[in-house]
Parts: C-alpha cells; sequence; structure tokens
C-alpha cells in the first residue's frame, strides 16, 4: 500500500481528487485512515495509507441522433 504525507489545509477529499483524480475514493480513503476522521482539515506531515481501488467503471453511451 501507497503512502501520503498530507500538506498543511489537506482534507480527505482533495487528497482523493490530487492522488486518484476521482472524489469517489473518499470513503475507501477514510476506512484505510480512521485516525484522521476526527479531523476535517489536515496539518502537515502526517502518513496516509493511500488503498489501491479499481478504475471507474465505464458506461456505454447510446445515441439516439445523428451519425455514429
Amino acid at each position: 500500500m501507497r503512502e501520503y504525507r498530507t500538506r498543511d489545509g489537506d482534507t480527505l477529499d482533495a487528497i482523493a481528487w490530487r492522488v486518484y483524480g476521482r472524489h469517489g475514493v473518499v470513503v475507501a480513503l477514510a476506512e484505510a485512515n480512521p485516525h484522521v476522521l476526527a479531523t476535517p482539515v489536515l496539518t502537515a506531515g502526517i502518513v496516509l495509507r493511500l488503498p489501491e481501488v479499481l478504475p471507474p467503471a465505464r458506461v456505454a453511451t447510446v445515441r439516439l441522433w445523428g451519425a455514429a
């Protein structure tokens, strides 16, 4: 499991976006780091565990009108 060292003012939501490129992994990030859940805005230097998460599922689109 990879690690991330926080910057002053980090939040789990911002870290999820910075590291994974999406916000949908905040729950997994929180579950891997229960020691920071009581602190919404983190200070610099806290080591967080970065869980492995699956890439988002691709959604098939259907074109109703126009050329494909």
